[in-house]
């Protein structure tokens, strides 16, 4: 938001400069990641349906994810289609990543040692939990080539930086 705030209103007209905070705002508050860590929280020690845990995600990580990216193209001046177009690519990524980090948990990682194991000491809601190390994968991997398609209507120049954070995510999970 300082970020935001602080961009010339020559360089990106306020009412984008408004869109993309509201964009934020939405994401970070009561029907967003706060909504999905209270959920998070609540659900610890209990048993959460794939539709709670999906809401957890979602809210959690995927809102955080999807907020900083349609930010990004409502202040790129990106268009009605491109912004949901990219939403969508958020929303897939934001979820993929989500599943890479509790597949972590569970089988580990060189990088992320310290990690490993957290959720199922504090018995939290996990994709492995709910659907197994295989299907958390073969999930993740549907995702990240959905976001992918989104990135096929984008000219490969623009499309690159978005590309290099599914790639990100995709070695990320790759590395277990």
């Amino acid at each position: 938001m300082q970020h935001i705030s602080m961009i010339k209103a020559k360089k990106v007209s306020p009412d984008r400069l408004l869109r993309a905070m509201v964009e934020i705002n939405s994401a970070v508050g009561s029907e967003g990641i706060a909504a999905g860590q209270i959920m998070d929280i609540n659900s610890e020690g209990k048993e959460v349906s794939l539709s709670e845990l999906n809401f957890i995600h979602r809210h959690k990580t995927g809102k955080f994810i999807e907020a900083s990216i349609v930010s990004g193209v409502i202040i790129g001046g990106g268009n009605e289609e491109e912004t949901e177009r990219m939403r969508h690519f958020g929303k897939c990524v934001g979820m993929a990543y989500q599943l890479w980090n509790d597949i972590v948990d569970v089988i580990g990682s060189p990088e992320m040692r310290e990690k490993t194991g957290r959720d199922m000491t504090r018995d939290k809601a996990t994709y492995p939990k709910l659907v197994g190390v295989d299907g958390s994968k073969k999930h993740a991997k549907e995702l990240i080539a959905e976001a992918k398609q989104e990135l096929a209507y984008f000219d490969p120049s623009r499309a690159a930086p978005p590309d290099h954070l599914v790639n990100f995510i995709v070695s990320f999970g790759n590395n277990n």
